[in-house]
């Protein structure tokens, strides 16, 4: 036992050497190889090619290279996967399974079939694959055999590209977890619950792991105890899809978008908003002016020789005719989607270029698509300089930029890629020793140019002709739908005329490896090389049959989802519609719809949802419920309203709202007919939700029916239908009316008027339109070939059009008179639009990044109320909302997978909760490495005791000594 006096003096002793210890560790720190450095293998073994997430190899594949094979999938590629490489082969992700080709010249080795489609991008390490799933499982397959290693199951999809680390799978989840998985066996290491789904990959350095959630805060976590180390202030924008942060230095960027729907604000487009505050005459300025003025070449100036002789741009001062960037978020700090937070303590890097006081930030301007989506991040050149997407250029339309490099930390931006590049036409690039290998939204322009050189940009293909690469790679998107394959103006659909996927959004960068740069195009992928010889076209890669989703969670837990959801919306009262962009179908869907993309905004949406809720719901909330309903229905009658308005209520996104638009929203109220939807003048399903309202309330039925018979504009929309051709174009409207009149009938015959439901004047009508529905049941949606105007964009609605305003009632008749037609239907849209049940799925037809939420609700319950599935086929595809609260498409799924026949489970068979095995150095088991844990470890020094960790016996032989000493030193935090 040593004496305190003695204690003391070694106190002093160690404090001595922790500093000492403390101060080699960084200088050690300062003189490691810098990040790009540490990237020395060639290959792009994950999403961002490292853990850091930087998207850099040493390969660099010089000239004017040509496909040397090419290979076309039949599953379908979501168009942000990146093909990942190791060990000779190419590793594809698909809507039905992973898929392992040769390098060399893409004969098939293997394929891991699945029934569901796979989330993102796979990782290998050690000769093992990691991929997760929307099977709500994370796979491990053996690189080699393409044979099971082992699977783990979350409660929801597994969206992102994993992360593997010392022998640790670490993904997020859309069930809003952060999982940490043994890579070896399999096993739940541990668990970090977020606000929100997960759905952007991690980045990781110094043992910790930083990503974003859904709930719109950025992460960052211990990696390997998982407690937190920090959560940021909430973050502006629409939302972090797709992608994944960046680590540069001392500093993680994360890549977002802007909140904002298409036409919002009266501009034509969503990158409109921006180049009309930094070019607020750009209709009258010349094409092409610059945002900031040229820098002036100066060989002693560092902020210029980075550069590399390219033209360099002030961000923070005007030119002709601009704002300067900086002080256009200065003045608008929600509008960036660039934000750089220290990895420290996430607070988040700001500047001030001028001087004056206010905070600024990165120079970068918007370059993406349309809607809420994410930017492509930034890839770290092997100069130190980052490279990204920006605009930079006016236009009197759509605003120009490209590839930029940034010197950190200045107004500084280097054009190095000064080619014109429309502002909305999102770009994707990878870095490669010296080289900069990119392509072009719509397979339109795949190239490569030296960034740190003077190397010429090497065009692989462009937008059409004899470089065109339909030329070059003849079929390479035959599974594509295109009426005139050589004109790329016009927006591509995927799989066939009832295509609702498209290319416009989302992308993959050009990936170079060994003595090729691989790229995926359409639905194919295409090996580029220095090569005079034609194209080998392989065989298509088809699908293969396993792989069962048999991930089912149980009755009681459907049950819990419902009662939770439900209970949001009690909670927050009056709810306005949902703001949630999906590109530039948010101003051109009311030719399609009753403005669509306005979602819930009918008073119909939330009463018919809560009715049919209300027998699964607990006594104390279906009291609450129907208390919520007569407040609603008295504040927004289903029979005055066909749109709630936007001027009151709780948000359902979690998202902040631009000032604008919240403005915008003020001056927007109720309105009591459609606007300019050619389908009807008042939504008929207003009968049909007052019918199911009378039923939860019978004693006002008389007074509902009555009332509802005053309205002239309801009256006329239920009592004259629109011509049968519009019906039959407008699949959604006739089952509306079908719908409406059936709730008209049982109102009327529930107020007491009738004795009989067949005596009613309206049952000819409902007969002739249900024939009418039958007889005219097509699954080729209306609009394929017209591609002239803005009806074009209804495209996006060929899968749910025909499911859309499905009630039990209608269900059961085409059930009973067309279910042939309905399965063949439902096949094919299951083929083509494979991931139609993931609530914001990270592609939309033409400009646009996020699917609309139709799919989702009208293919589920097309399952659910015609073809009468069993909970055990149906549950399988319940997701999560898409909304922080009020996702009514989800409440209906949850209720009629309630419904379905069968039982399914007992338990959910998620993977069960560990405890947290002790840290190393925590005396105190309070998941932290601190002095208290040293002041343990003194108290008891030099005493034997048999509690390993709590009286500071780190290592566990029994005696508290200086070797657990140096357990708690190193892995103090």
């Amino acid at each position: 036992m040593f004496s305190p006096k003695l204690k003391v003096l070694f106190v002093l002793f160690l404090l001595l050497f922790t500093v000492a210890f403390f101060y080699k560790l960084r200088v050690d720190k300062q003189n490691l190889p810098s990040d790009v450095s540490a990237q020395t293998n060639s290959e792009w073994y994950m999403a961002g090619a490292n853990p850091e997430r930087t998207s850099y190899v040493p390969d660099e594949i010089r000239g004017r290279l040509k496909p040397v094979w090419y290979k076309v999938f039949e599953p379908y590629l979501l168009s942000r996967t990146q093909i990942v490489t190791a060990n000779g082969t190419l590793f594809v992700a698909t809507a039905r399974g992973l898929y392992a080709l040769n390098a060399d010249n893409g004969s098939e080795k293997w394929v891991y079939p699945t029934e569901l489609p796979l989330g993102d991008t796979p990782t290998v390490v050690n000769g093992v694959v990691y991929i997760g799933g929307m099977d709500k499982k994370m796979h491990a397959i053996d690189a080699n055999t393409g044979q099971k290693k082992w699977t783990f199951t979350a409660e929801a999809g597994f969206q992102v590209s994993p992360l593997v680390v010392n022998n640790v799978v670490y993904a997020g989840n859309r069930d809003g977890y952060f999982y940490a998985i043994d890579a070896g066996n399999g096993a739940l290491r541990w668990k970090y619950k977020t606000g929100g789904p997960v759905v952007i990959g991690a980045a990781y350095k110094d043992n910790t792991l930083y990503f974003t959630s859904s709930d719109s805060y950025a992460y960052a976590l211990n990696s390997s105890s998982g407690s937190l180390v920090w959560k940021s202030a909430k973050l502006g924008g629409g939302g972090f899809y797709s992608y994944w942060p960046v680590i540069y230095n001392d500093n993680v960027i994360f890549s977002g978008g802007m909140n904002y729907f298409v036409g919002s604000l009266g501009n034509t487009t969503i990158t409109q908003v921006e180049l009309a505050d930094i070019f607020p005459n750009y209709a009258s300025l010349p094409r092409g002016t610059y945002a900031g003025p040229q820098v002036g070449y100066n060989s002693s100036d560092p902020n210029w020789l980075w550069a590399h002789g390219k033209k360099v741009l002030d961000m923070s001062r005007s030119n002709s005719g601009s704002v300067p960037a900086t002080e256009y978020f200065e003045n608008k700090p929600y509008r960036r989607t660039y934000y750089i937070l220290t990895r420290s303590n996430g607070s988040e890097k700001t500047f001030d270029f001028d001087n004056d006081g206010r905070k600024e930030y990165a120079p970068i301007l918007f370059l993406s698509n349309q809607g809420v989506n994410s930017r492509y991040p930034p890839v770290l050149g092997n100069d130190g300089v980052l490279y990204q997407g920006s605009m930079y250029k006016s236009d009197t339309a759509i605003a120009g930029g490209n590839i930029v490099g940034w010197k950190f930390g200045t107004p500084y931006i280097s054009l190095v890629n000064d080619g014109w590049n429309a502002v909305d036409e999102p770009m994707a690039f990878a870095a490669g020793g010296s080289l900069m290998y990119w392509n072009r939204c719509c397979d339109r322009v795949g190239a490569s140019f030296g960034y740190a050189n003077s190397d010429p940009n090497n065009s692989y293909f462009s937008y059409s002709g004899a470089t065109g690469l339909t030329t070059l790679a003849p079929g390479y998107n035959e599974l594509y739908y295109n009426p005139d394959p050589s004109d790329y103006t016009l927006p591509l659909a995927s799989f066939g005329v009832n295509g609702v996927y498209g290319f416009h959004g989302d992308l993959n960068p050009p990936i170079p490896y060994k003595d090729k740069v691989f790229m995926h195009r359409s639905n194919a992928v295409i090996a580029f090389g220095n090569t005079t010889s034609s194209p080998i076209k392989l065989p298509r890669a088809t699908i293969r049959s396993g792989g069962t989703a048999d991930i089912i969670p149980s009755k009681d837990a459907i049950k819990s989802r419902l009662e939770s959801e439900v209970q949001k919306i009690v909670n927050a009262g009056h709810l306005r519609p949902g703001f949630r962009s999906s590109g530039m179908v948010d101003n051109r869907g009311p030719r399609c719809m009753d403005e669509p993309i306005e979602y819930f905004h009918n008073p119909s949406d939330t009463i018919y949802t809560l009715a049919i809720a209300l027998p699964y719901l607990s006594s104390t909330l279906s009291s609450q419920v129907k208390t919520y309903m007569q407040s609603e229905y008295n504040n927004f009658p289903p029979h005055t309203y066909n749109h709630i308005g936007w001027n009151q209520g709780a948000k359902r996104e979690v998202f902040d709202t631009p000032p604008e638009v919240q403005a915008a929203m003020s001056q927007r109220g109720p309105k009591t007919s459609a606007n300019n939807f050619a389908g009807w003048s008042f939504n008929p399903f207003a009968f049909y939700a007052m019918y199911k309202y009378a039923e939860v309330f019978p004693t006002q039925a008389k007074s509902v029916f009555d009332t509802a018979k005053t309205k002239s504009v309801l009256m006329n929309a239920i009592n004259n239908p629109p011509a049968d051709s519009v019906l039959i174009t407008y699949a959604q409207a006739n089952n509306a009316y079908i719908a409406g009149l059936y709730g008209y009938m049982q109102l009327e015959k529930m107020a007491g008027y009738i004795s009989d439901i067949n005596q009613s004047g309206k049952y000819s009508e409902y007969n002739r339109l249900l024939n009418l529905r039958k007889n005219n049941f097509n699954k080729t949606g209306p609009w394929n070939n017209i591609y002239s105007g803005d009806i074009k964009y209804c495209r996006a609605f060929n899968v749910s059009r025909n499911f859309t305003y499905l009630t039990p009632e209608l269900g059961a008749y085409l059930r009973n008179n067309i279910s042939t037609k309905v399965q063949e239907a439902l096949n094919e849209y299951s083929y083509l639009a494979p991931y139609w049940f993931v609530s914001s799925s990270e592609t939309e037809f033409a400009e646009g990044t996020l699917k609309n939420l139709y799919d989702v609700q009208a293919v589920f319950q097309a399952k659910a109320l015609i073809m009468n599935e069993s909970y055990t086929q149906l549950a399988k595809y319940v997701d999560v909302p898409a909304f922080e609260k009020g996702d009514l498409f989800y409440i209906q799924n949850l209720v009629y997978a309630l419904e379905a026949p069968g039982t399914g489970p007992t338990t959910y068979p998620i993977s069960p909760t560990p405890t947290p095995a002790p840290l190393p150095g925590d005396a105190n088991l309070d998941r932290k490495i601190d002095g208290i844990d040293f002041v343990v470890w003194l108290t008891h020094f030099g005493q034997s005791t048999s509690r390993k960790n709590l009286d500071g016996d780190f290592d566990g032989n029994g005696t508290v000594q200086i070797a657990d000493y140096i357990i708690w030193v190193s892995n103090y935090r």
